[in-house]
């Protein structure tokens, strides 16, 4: 990953070229308050909030801004990557 994310709050991405051909920016649990603005991101995946879920219980994401972002050669936009798990009861 170009800018990775996580367990942190009021964070400000600003002004950048990211060209990493993975997620340029991806925003893993317990981020909160993060402001992306004025990026290029490219080529690559694009921006990934997640995997999501993949500790039962975990802290979420939460107030994420994303403005003015070129995105040029990315498989994606920005994504959400979420993980289901399914409770099967103990018998």
């Amino acid at each position: 990953d170009g800018i990775h994310v996580e367990l942190s709050s009021s964070v400000n991405i600003l002004n950048s070229n990211i060209a990493t051909g993975d997620d340029c920016i991806s925003i893993g649990p317990g981020t909160t308050n993060l402001w992306i603005e004025d990026i290029v991101c490219g080529p690559g995946h694009g921006i990934s909030v997640g995997s999501l879920g993949k500790e039962f219980e975990e802290l979420g994401v939460e107030h994420v801004t994303v403005k003015t972002v070129k995105f040029i050669g990315t498989e994606n936009g920005t994504k959400i990557i979420v993980l289901l798990r399914r409770i099967v009861p103990v018998r």
